[in-house]
């Protein structure tokens, strides 16, 4: 039996029972090797199973690879007042992409936003420890497109400096 949810069903190209089995004598059978007095097994896919499979056709839906690229300004912003913006273009295939990005700091979610044109804008801040702060920058990936990812810094300074 083949098994298919409403997803793969949509992808099967086609289907049918490849006769390596039910009409081959029992002779040939893989278990039978050295068995008879004339050896008779060949090592071929005939009699190679106790049934005969099924071959079903799928085609295979490729994700393009999606490559995210982000600038942040300013590069230094000032403890627990300075945000930093953050442009972010993705590109899959050369073209545009569609979709969602997140900004994370320290694996926390700081600010979404959906592409448009391939691009968003994202403010990030304020920092509450001074140091270099990484933002990690994810495309969620669409339909038919992978998820990808990049990382920017900003520096984080005491205020005055």
């Amino acid at each position: 039996h083949v098994l298919a949810n409403d997803a793969a069903l949509a992808t099967v190209t086609g289907a049918d029972v490849w006769e390596i089995n039910a009409n081959e004598a029992v002779a040939f059978e893989y278990s039978r090797y050295n068995y008879n007095a004339t050896l008779l097994y060949e090592p071929n896919a005939y009699r190679a199973s106790d049934h005969n499979p099924e071959v079903v056709g799928m085609t295979a839906q490729v994700r393009a690879e999606a490559t995210v690229h982000a600038k942040v300004a300013p590069k230094v912003v000032k403890v627990d007042r300075g945000r930093a913006k953050v442009k972010v273009r993705v590109f899959a295939d050369g073209a545009r992409a569609t979709g969602d990005v997140e900004a994370y700091v320290d694996g926390e979610l700081v600010a979404s936003a959906t592409l448009r044109s391939g691009k968003a804008k994202l403010r990030v801040g304020p920092f509450s420890t001074t140091g270099v702060q990484e933002i990690e920058i994810r495309y969620l990936g669409s339909d038919t497109t992978a998820p990808a990812d990049t990382t920017v810094s900003v520096r984080v300074v005491r205020r005055g400096r």
